[in-house]
């Protein structure tokens, strides 16, 4: 499903980390399975990151404190 998504933002390099939960995502085919394997990288220069669990209750802190 996400075939032409890593053909035009290929994985940046790095080592990815524990995934967040990753229970709700399998509703999208492919999802779950993509943000295990990127959890703490990023796609295309940066133009998309996949948080880890950590990362992502950072960023949810932060957004609420605005």
């Amino acid at each position: 499903m996400f075939d032409r998504f890593s053909a035009a933002y290929p994985l940046d390099a790095g080592e990815s980390s524990p995934p967040a939960d990753v229970g709700p995502l399998r509703q999208v085919p492919g999802l779950a399975e993509l943000v295990a394997l990127a959890a703490g990288l990023s796609f295309g220069d940066g133009v998309l990151r996949v948080f880890t669990d950590d990362q992502a209750r950072r960023a949810q802190a932060l957004a609420n404190l605005m």
